[in-house]
Parts: structure tokens; C-alpha cells; sequence
């Protein structure tokens, strides 16, 4: 199992995933479009079965769905609620996909909320 964390912004999106010891495997950045979005998370997918995570966020269930259709699942999380995050003194986008993907792998995550297109966000 590897895990994508993505701190998502309306023009591009920067991810950094980690294979199941936590080690960073890759990291980058992607524009925020279906296509870029699907082609990433396809071609990690390939190698090993593939958990993503997002921050709640104005793009969270265009995201979600992109991904999904792709055939990957994706959780997407309060940032409130991910302390990592919210306490960090020195909050960048990278630092952000790291916590997100970190919390994937160990499993210290809060409860995602719903991003589904046919459901409302739960902040």
C-alpha cells in the first residue's frame, strides 16, 4: 500500500506519497485539472494499491471525483482536525501533502468527511 497526501489549490496541487514504512517515495506538484489529476494517481496506482487524502477545501469534491474515477480511493480530511497541520508553526504546501499522507500511512487520522458530489460537505 502507498499513500498520497495532496494539499490541493485551485491552479495546481502538491502531493507527496509514501510507501508503507513511511518512507517519501515522490513528491511534486500537478495541475489541478481531471486529466493531470487522474494521470497521477493512475500511474502510482500501477505499482501497488493506492490511498489518497486531501484537505477539505473549495476544489475538495472536484478532486474527489477525479480521483475516484480514476480508481482510487480518497479521503478528505478537516484540516482543524489534523493537528499536524494546524499546530505547525512552519505550514507550506509540501509540509502539508507530507502530514496529509503521513496520517494516511500510521493510521493517526481524524474522521474524513464527505466529499462525494451528491453529498454536502461536513465541516
Amino acid at each position: 500500500m502507498r499513500y498520497l497526501g495532496m494539499d490541493v489549490h485551485s491552479s495546481a496541487s502538491v502531493w507527496c506519497l509514501l510507501d508503507e514504512k513511511g518512507e517519501e517515495v515522490g513528491r511534486g506538484k500537478t495541475a489541478t485539472v481531471r486529466e493531470a489529476l487522474q494521470r497521477l494517481v493512475s500511474s502510482m496506482a500501477k505499482e501497488d494499491e493506492l490511498l489518497a487524502g486531501q484537505e477539505v477545501g473549495t476544489m475538495s469534491h472536484y478532486v474527489h471525483d477525479a480521483v475516484t474515477d480514476a480508481g482510487v480511493r480518497i479521503l478528505s480530511f478537516n484540516a482543524q482536525h489534523l493537528r499536524m497541520i494546524s499546530s505547525s508553526r512552519k505550514k507550506t504546501d509540501r509540509r502539508d501533502a507530507y502530514w496529509i499522507a503521513k496520517a494516511l500511512q500510521t493510521g493517526m487520522m481524524p474522521h474524513p468527511v464527505s466529499t462525494a458530489s451528491n453529498v454536502g460537505c461536513l465541516m
